[in-house]
């Protein structure tokens, strides 16, 4: 496979000092819904009989869940994750809360929204007044990243608490490879180790032997197609598009929209077979016994979906926000959990299954009895997820779902209104359908957060071999 980028090591911390955590607040919404901030960790889970000595982290980019076969795709995209899904705890409806890699990150290692963390867009760094996930884990725990996505650089903020960070160009087996070189080298040592995959972001460019694997098969269809040219809107960025492939996307001449679709499923499967190496690591050696294995995605694609090609980020539609929780440990048992939850809900949840106090604050909630098997948890039935801002794309979206309904609106006021029990591709605006009632409802959770100004440090000063790599995945001109 190509090459995505290059090396870096760096030890952890920021160079900024700052107050940890901010003001503590509680979002009353017209549901009838409270969601406070709270502290968490607190004594050990019934299901263990201790805290797991170890976690290990792998957030895959741009995965969307419904491409994966345990989430129900047709496709042989990821028989390694999901056996180990189907014999662990997966969460069907989970979501970010922006689909861009830096806000999501930094949403899950803080367990709060972007509105509140400062990260609203890609560029931005972690403000230094945000505690994340490994700057909380305790001195007992060697942390150590592994990150293939340039957007997670050391100089954003991403390696603060690491004792190691490497932030490397190289392709999913490389990544591999140095994830499983320090669990050797860790050696018995507790550990968080954070491997985050860049495939299956675009340029979608699979290994030879898989590019032709999935290309021409049942659910295949050549007569798609998409534009390859068009004019870019003036001002920003020309892979921010609808209704055409973005600049960045193209692979020579190819337009057929199936054929895209192809090779993203099979970077899936690519990382898949990544993915297994590490599980056997774990089993062969033990570890698997003591470690808390998390698997999820920073957010997903849009594939064509309202116009919207191989992309994401502008829009709020389900394949750019959904994405996949697995959780793994022995002493939780195997279940499949129905429940609306988000990113925020992970750091919130891990503390307490680690074990690990932490009084900041938070707008996530502790799933914990939902892995211990409790039938659900309190406190919100609905989630929430916005579009980067500001000035990023030509209109700016926000959207709240609970249950079936999904109410949409945009930067100038529209709304638009989605019932995904009878339409899940959300083709058509039922709004006119929309009871005043639930309307009201839906509407308040939006009024309740809601794009607001954010004063968060501006993209550092890049040096061209960095810049170079964010080009390549379009993230920057």
């Amino acid at each position: 496979m190509s090459s995505k980028g290059d090396s870096d090591l760096s030890r952890g911390g920021r160079a900024e000092a700052g107050t940890r955590g901010r003001r503590c607040a509680a979002v009353a919404v017209g549901l009838g819904l409270v969601l406070a901030t709270t502290g968490c960790g607190g004594p050990a889970r019934e299901g263990m009989d201790s805290p797991p000595r170890n976690l290990l982290f792998v957030s895959i980019d741009t995965l969307r869940a419904d491409h994966l076969g345990v989430y129900g795709y047709p496709r042989a995209t990821s028989p390694r994750l999901d056996a180990f899904a189907r014999s662990h705890i997966r969460f069907e409806s989970f979501f970010t809360t922006m689909p861009k890699t830096g806000p999501s990150m930094t949403s899950f290692f803080t367990g709060r929204y972007p509105q509140n963390h400062g990260v609203t867009r890609n560029p931005m760094a972690v403000p230094a007044s945000e505690q994340l996930l490994a700057e909380i884990l305790p001195e007992r725990f060697h942390k150590v990243a592994v990150v293939g996505n340039a957007t997670l650089a050391a100089r954003r903020g991403y390696a603060a608490g690491f004792d190691e960070f490497v932030l490397t160009g190289g392709d999913t087996k490389d990544i591999t490879d140095r994830a499983l070189d320090w669990l050797e080298r860790l050696a018995g040592e507790p550990f968080f180790l954070w491997v985050h995959y860049l495939d299956p972001h675009g340029p979608y460019l699979p290994p030879e032997e898989l590019r032709d694997r999935f290309v021409g098969d049942a659910w295949y269809d050549p007569g798609r197609r998409v534009a390859l040219d068009y004019a870019p809107t003036p001002g920003l960025n020309p892979n921010y598009v609808l209704g055409a492939l973005p600049l960045y996307q193209h692979l020579g001449s190819r337009n057929e929209v199936d054929y895209y679709v192809a090779q993203y499923d099979a970077e899936i499967l690519e990382v898949d077979i990544q993915l297994g190496r590490l599980l056997d690591h774990l089993a062969d050696s033990g570890l698997a016994r003591e470690t808390l294995i998390v698997i999820t995605a920073d957010h997903g694609e849009s594939l064509g979906e309202h116009d919207y090609y191989f992309e994401h980020g502008m829009l709020v539609n389900e394949g750019s926000i959904r994405i996949p929780l697995i959780i793994g440990h022995p002493g939780l048992p195997a279940r499949k959990i129905p429940d609306l939850v988000q990113n925020i809900d992970l750091l919130p949840t891990l503390l307490t299954q680690l074990d690990v106090p932490h009084d900041g604050p938070l707008d996530g909630l502790d799933l914990s009895p939902l892995l211990e098997g409790a039938p659900r948890v309190g406190g919100r039935e609905w989630i929430y997820a916005c579009t980067p801002y500001p000035d990023m794309y030509p209109s700016f979206y926000e959207t709240v779902r609970t249950g079936a309904h999904k109410l949409v609106r945009s930067g100038s006021g529209r709304l638009a209104y989605y019932d995904l029990a009878r339409d899940p591709e959300e083709s058509r605006d039922a709004i006119d359908t929309l009871t005043p009632a639930i309307r009201q409802d839906l509407a308040g959770v939006l009024d309740a957060f809601g794009r607001r100004p954010v004063e968060a440090p501006p993209e550092p000063v890049l040096p061209e071999e960095l810049r170079e790599r964010l080009e390549a995945l379009g993230y920057i001109e």
